[in-house]
């Protein structure tokens, strides 16, 4: 019952930073889904999940709408590349 939009995360630039470092350490996992909370004394990850469950993001707006996130999903052979070659594919 309680609204997100607009909602502000605390420590957000701080939480940013500690996956953009942990992630660093595993490039070989081009899309993971980190569960990060404010613990009691200061950051803790949770888990980490490869690959993370898309549904949430399809739901609102199909994330392969976009095109850098399509050619990011299809780089990373986490969809199929679309068959150009028909006629009417754009």
């Amino acid at each position: 019952g309680v609204a997100i939009a607009g909602t502000v995360v605390p420590g957000w630039g701080a939480v940013r930073e500690a996956v953009l470092v942990a992630a660093a350490a595993l490039p070989g996992a081009p899309l993971l889904g980190w569960d990060v909370i404010h613990g009691p004394r200061g950051l803790l990850f949770l888990g980490v999940d490869a690959p993370p469950a898309f549904w949430p993001w399809q739901a609102r707006r199909g994330l392969l709408a976009d095109q850098r996130t399509r050619a990011f999903f299809e780089d990373s052979a986490l969809v199929r590349r679309r068959d150009t070659s028909k006629a009417g594919v754009r």
